[in-house]
């Protein structure tokens, strides 16, 4: 008797850490691109790499504008935006936490690619629950 009573207890114990581990979630980064007169600018290729890492994300921003790169681990990255035309938008050290979304609207300045605008200031979080 005494045995099953610290099996059961074992596995309620298991299925806890489980549910634990289940708890923390990816965040993600997300904009939209425009030019210096505010059009956006659709196709424009965009790249979050981990700091830590190295892993690189892609996504392309759709007709309207809009990009978004989903779950990313927590961490530092560096968000970089290019398309022809244009000068290449690169943001460091964007802080991603757990179940964050950091919004980062881009605004690109005309250019050759081989040129770059780096911005090195902090973005706006999200706090966006599920629950």
């Amino acid at each position: 008797m005494q045995t099953r009573v610290v099996a059961a207890l074992t596995l309620c114990l298991l299925f806890t850490g489980v549910l634990a581990f289940g708890q923390v979630g990816n965040g993600s980064i997300t904009g939209t691109v425009t030019d210096q007169a505010g059009a956006v600018i659709p196709g424009a290729a965009v790249q979050a790499k981990n700091n830590e890492t190295g892993v690189t994300f892609s996504a392309v921003t759709t007709n309207t504008g809009n990009y978004t790169v989903p779950n990313l681990g927590v961490g530092t990255y560096t968000l970089s935006v290019t398309v022809k035309g244009f000068k290449t938008y690169s943001h460091t050290n964007l802080i991603v936490g757990a179940e964050q979304t950091v919004r980062e609207n881009v605004s690109l300045q005309v250019g050759n690619a081989t040129e770059a605008v780096t911005v090195t200031a902090e973005s706006s979080q999200l706090k966006t629950h599920f629950r």
